[in-house]
């Protein structure tokens, strides 16, 4: 019928979309190396390398095999359902809004990523970029950081509801609430980056993807550790 020959077409143009997509988060990884520092944050350029800085240090390298827009392009479904992003622009100065992630999008993330990690020869080639650049050892800190959520989630609750009351207000300053975080999490092991993570899984719960996110960075780390 017209209607089946349609649900087909739908099929297979969403099969084709997704391995476009695959592909795209194949090409960023197998090409790291090739990876220039390319600053997106206004008024600051400094470089504490690709493999030294923070998250965002690390995407400002990322980028320039990928910006954000062109990835964008290359997933069927929207990256963010809310927030100050737009599907060509990051807005990172925004201090009291944050980008919600499309659960679909988390979705498809987890299922391209399963669909590379699972292959032996993609792991071969790519581990040593991966290590080289600590991109392994900054997943690992995610989930020493939710580790350490799970063992306290009425203080987790507790700093949750403050992030969202101080968002509505307009009076939420970012590094600014550092002494708010677990006690373990202001000694210096964690220091410098444990509050972005620990913010991080405060946004992914509010947007409703913590756990997929969480089963994303496990089944990496799984995957690399695996020789």
């Amino acid at each position: 019928s017209v209607l089946l020959k349609e649900i087909n077409n739908n099929k297979a143009l969403s099969t084709e979309n997704n391995d476009d997509f695959t592909l795209a988060i194949k090409q960023v990884l197998s090409n790291l190396k090739n990876a220039k520092f390319k600053p997106i944050r206004e008024g600051w350029t400094f470089d504490y390398g690709f493999d030294d800085g923070g998250t965002l240090n690390s995407f400002e390298y990322i980028r320039s095999l990928m910006t954000y827009s062109q990835f964008q392009k290359k997933s069927p479904v929207e990256i963010f359902l809310k927030g100050p992003h737009t599907n060509t622009t990051l807005n990172l100065n925004s201090q009291n809004s944050f980008g919600h992630y499309n659960p679909e999008f988390v979705k498809l993330l987890h299922t391209s990523i399963n669909k590379l990690i699972h292959d032996k020869d993609f792991i071969n080639t790519t581990r040593s970029s991966l290590t080289k650049f600590k991109i392994i050892d900054k997943l690992k800190g995610y989930i020493k950081v939710y580790n350490i959520i799970q063992g306290n989630q009425t203080e987790f609750d507790k700093l949750k509801s403050e992030y969202i009351r101080l968002m509505r207000k307009n009076k939420w300053e970012p590094y600014y609430y550092r002494e708010k975080l677990p006690s373990i999490l202001n000694t210096s092991d964690y220091w410098n980056w444990s509050e972005t993570n620990y913010y991080f899984w405060i946004r992914r719960d509010i947007d409703d993807t913590k756990d997929k996110w969480h089963q994303i960075i496990l089944d990496v780390i799984t995957a690399y550790d695996t020789k």
